[in-house]
C-alpha cells in the first residue's frame, strides 16, 4: 500500500507541474499579447486581467502544494536542529499533524469559496468565477495529500528502525 501510495504522489507532482507550466505560460503569453495589444495595435483587450488573475491564482495554491512537497516553503527550523534525534523526530510528527488539521480547514473554507463563486460570472470572459475559486482548496487538497504522505513516510522510515526506505524513485 505504501509504494501505492507514493506512486500516486508522483503522479500528483506531476499533474502539479503541467498545472504550473500551464498556468506560467497561459499568464505569460495573456500579458504579452495585452502589451502588444494596447502599445502597437492601440486596441487594449479586455479579458487579459481575467485571464492573468486566474493563473496567478492558480499558480499561487497549486505552486503552494508543490512546495509544500519539496519542503521549499518558509521553515525556521532552528529549535528542531538543536533537539535529540528522538525528540526531533516527534517534533516532525507533531508538525505534520498540525499542518493536516489546519489544511482540512482550509480545503473547507476553499470549498466555500467555490460554492460562493459558482453563481458569479467574470464579465470580459463570462465564465463562472468558480473557475479561479476551485484552485483554492485543490491546492489546499494536494496539500493534504502531501502532507499525509510525508507523515507516513517519516512513519514508514522509524518503523523500519531508522534505516531509509528503499526508494523507487526515478
Amino acid at each position: 500500500m505504501f509504494s501505492n501510495l507514493m506512486r500516486i504522489e508522483r503522479w500528483l507532482e506531476r499533474l502539479e507541474e503541467a498545472i504550473i507550466f500551464t498556468a506560467l505560460v497561459t499568464m505569460t503569453l495573456t500579458l504579452f499579447s495585452q502589451v502588444f495589444s494596447r502599445f502597437v495595435l492601440s486596441t487594449p483587450l479586455d479579458f487579459t486581467e481575467e485571464v492573468t488573475r486566474i493563473c496567478m491564482i492558480w499558480l499561487v495554491f497549486i505552486g503552494s502544494a508543490r512546495a509544500l512537497k519539496k519542503c521549499e516553503h518558509f521553515l525556521v527550523d532552528f529549535l528542531v536542529k538543536s533537539l535529540p534525534s528522538k525528540m526531533a523526530s516527534l517534533m516532525g510528527h507533531v508538525g505534520d499533524a498540525v499542518t493536516i488539521v489546519l489544511i482540512i480547514a482550509l480545503v473547507w473554507v476553499g470549498y466555500g469559496f467555490v460554492l460562493k463563486g459558482a453563481g458569479q460570472t467574470m464579465p470580459a470572459l463570462g465564465v463562472s468565477v468558480a473557475v479561479q475559486t476551485v484552485a483554492m482548496p485543490l491546492g489546499f487538497a494536494f496539500m493534504l495529500f502531501h502532507c499525509v504522505c510525508s507523515l507516513l513516510r517519516r512513519q514508514h522510515i522509524n518503523v523500519n528502525d531508522g534505516a531509509p526506505a528503499p526508494s523507487s524513485e526515478v
